[in-house]
């Protein structure tokens, strides 16, 4: 499953759920520091906490997880996750 530039937290669950043992889930959206950077979204609602995005999926295995700056000629603050759904 992929997300990117989207964050509902009250979904994380759901989008859990529709991982099939073994699924993968590729999560890219905005931290808290986009605000620091003057460009949008600045809604907290939208933004990340530091490590949020590990924690809201704590029941997949963990393959990569990144937060950081993009590179460029405008930079975003994002936080990237790749994990799998345990098997059954």
């Amino acid at each position: 499953m992929l997300v990117f530039r989207y964050l509902y937290r009250p979904r994380a669950s759901w989008i859990e759920s529709l991982l099939r043992p073994g699924g993968l889930l590729l999560y890219e959206t905005f931290t808290i520091h986009q605000r620091d950077l003057g460009q949008e979204p600045s809604n907290e609602a939208f933004l990340l906490r530091e490590g949020e995005l590990r924690e809201a999926f704590g029941a997949l295995r963990v393959l990569s997880y990144w937060e950081g700056l993009t590179e460029g000629p405008r930079p975003d603050a994002m936080a990237r996750l790749v994990a799998r759904k345990r098997p059954a």
